[in-house]
């Protein structure tokens, strides 16, 4: 049985899914040690996973001033020092990672969510995730056009493979038979400027012209204060905090659909929990969108920048209830074909083998 140490000590809400959603689908075959930052509950794992905390911290200041903390980063050095493990996996991006790199004597897999800078993103954070790439033996990417972004890099193709992100249905044990599906629209995830939030306050003023009792619902952290248009609705809601697990499962039974108006993406694992929660999607045709999101089966796919479109998308389904629910099935079917953790994890455990008993 290989060993594998996880690793993921980033601040990003959706890596601990994400990190344990691996991590407890390879610990049926492999020995799984995960290294993660000290403030993530240990709630998420399976228990035969071995558990260690590093001291990062939550925000940019925090991170920064643990970045010149040299008794922090003698404890670090010693941790990864002595790192019981067959492959070191970096699941998540942090800017520590490079330099925790070179503590690391097995052979690194990192997983790069993201290949490019999005728009808005600190260009120093982005240079060093870029220097990460170089120190790994083998990539995962989640979709077939990043695997083609960094074949053009130059890239060799057996050092890149393509892993779809797993699903989030484990938040469906948190739903409630007494809470019913409204009209809500449903924006959920990190406020970034990459992901079109002009563009749906734009077509949400559309759809209230044809549906005038539908409320959008914006859930999650990030500076919404230059988007002004949110003040002139009655019927948007704005919850602008992180959102536990709890609230999610509640947010997505709520919803009637699930809006991602990206402008540029990569992937995202909210279309994950929305098929978790059998609701359709609306998503643009950006990065690896449209390798998740059927159109005209799980949802629909418009054009990134066009309001009237995703307008109207969100019409089509809000008022078709049939047709609502039809793809919220295909959308479950969907994630329990293509995107269960243990498939995921099989595909991943081949990258391992790769690793380790093929020659780069």
């Amino acid at each position: 049985m290989i060993k594998i140490s996880l690793i993921s000590i980033g601040p990003k809400a959706g890596m601990a899914h994400y990190i344990s959603g691996l991590a407890n689908a390879l610990s049926k075959h492999t020995k799984v040690t995960v290294v993660v930052a000290d403030y993530l509950d240990k709630e998420y794992f399976n228990q035969d996973i071995k558990i260690i905390k590093i001291k990062t911290g939550k925000t940019r200041k925090q991170v920064l001033l643990n970045s010149f903390n040299i008794f922090n980063f003698y404890k670090i050095w010693r941790i990864f020092k002595k790192l019981d493990c067959d492959v070191a996996h970096f699941v998540s991006p942090h800017p520590w990672n490079f330099l925790v790199s070179f503590f690391i004597k097995q052979p690194i897999v990192y997983t790069v969510h993201d290949p490019a800078p999005h728009l808005g993103e600190n260009s120093i954070v982005a240079f060093f995730y870029q220097l990460m790439v170089g120190r790994a033996k083998k990539i995962i990417v989640h979709s077939k056009i990043h695997k083609e972004y960094f074949l053009k890099k130059g890239f060799f193709e057996k050092r890149v493979f393509q892993i779809q992100h797993g699903d989030y249905s484990f938040l469906v044990k948190w739903q409630k038979p007494e809470i019913k599906e409204e009209n809500n629209i449903l924006f959920f995830g990190r406020i970034e400027k990459y992901k079109g939030i002009k563009y749906l306050l734009e077509a949400f003023y559309l759809v209230q012209k044809e549906i005038p009792r539908v409320k959008l619902v914006i859930a999650g952290q990030g500076d919404l204060s230059s988007y002004d248009l949110i003040k002139q609705s009655s019927n948007i809601e704005i919850l602008n905090y992180f959102i536990p697990d709890s609230q999610i499962a509640e947010l997505f039974q709520k919803a009637k659909l699930a809006v991602l108006p990206y402008i540029e993406a990569t992937q995202s694992g909210v279309i994950s929990i929305a098929y978790a929660f059998k609701k359709p999607v609306v998503a643009t045709l950006v990065g690896g969108l449209p390798e998740l999101v059927e159109d005209g089966k799980t949802g629909y796919l418009v054009k990134p920048f066009d309001s009237r479109a995703l307008a109207q998308a969100i019409i089509k389904i809000l008022e078709d209830d049939e047709t609502r629910t039809t793809m919220g099935k295909n959308g479950f079917e969907k994630m329990k074909k293509e995107l269960s953790w243990d498939k995921i994890a099989s595909k991943t455990i081949e990258v391992y083998n790769n690793c380790l008993y093929k020659k780069a």
